[in-house]
């Protein structure tokens, strides 16, 4: 049996992970809203995409920029999403 995957952009119809986010802006005001969610059915596995055109804002050097870095922003993004 093939589980059914869900790619998300932006935001989720997925109540549980709507409410993580409420409080998971980047830039502290407001609701998260990573590049793409992918979730599978009937695993608890949540992939958090994050996107950026320049490779050289890929990670910041202390991970703590995460308006500006792909890496540091899913990383916040996983801080709030591994709550529940």
């Amino acid at each position: 049996m093939v589980d059914k995957i869900t790619i998300e952009e932006q935001s989720s119809n997925n109540p549980k992970i709507t409410e993580l986010l409420k409080n998971a802006s980047k830039t502290g005001s407001g609701i998260g809203k990573p590049e793409f969610l992918i979730s599978i059915d009937d695993e608890d596995l949540l992939i958090v995409i994050e996107c950026k055109a320049d490779i050289l804002k890929h990670e910041s050097e202390n991970r703590g920029r995460f308006a500006d870095y792909a890496v540091d922003g899913v990383l916040l993004y996983s801080s709030y999403l591994s709550e529940k």
